[in-house]
């Protein structure tokens, strides 16, 4: 997970994002925090990628890639808002012991929604 710490709208790069409405800092926070409670009380062990200024979708981890044993296919994003937590998203999974692997070609595949 990665806090919710710099999440908001930024930029417009699908239909549900519109600075003009924009997401509510700390309800945000509060429900990111919940969430992490949550799963923590459930038994999960919680992993966390440290927020970047700058990058407010990061907290979006599912996007980062998808895992399969301990292989991490790395996000190739196809807006260039988000194209700088490829490499956030890369450090992240190497420094935590998986196999880094980038889709061949130039073919846009953003994590766990594509998959």
């Amino acid at each position: 997970m990665c806090p919710a710490d710099y999440y908001g709208i930024e930029y417009e790069i699908n239909p549900w994002m519109n600075r003009a409405r924009q997401a509510d800092q700390r309800r945000a926070v509060a429900q990111w925090n919940a969430l992490r409670s949550l799963l923590e009380s459930a038994g999960a062990e919680i992993s966390l990628q440290t927020p970047v200024q700058g990058l407010p979708d990061l907290v979006f981890t599912a996007n980062a890639g998808v895992i399969y044993h301990q292989t991490a296919v790395l996000s190739r994003f196809r807006h260039p808002q988000r194209q700088a937590e490829q490499a956030c998203d890369a450090l992240w999974f190497g420094e935590n012991g998986f196999d880094v692997q980038e889709i061949p070609g130039e073919s846009c595949f953003e994590g766990a929604g594509d998959a």
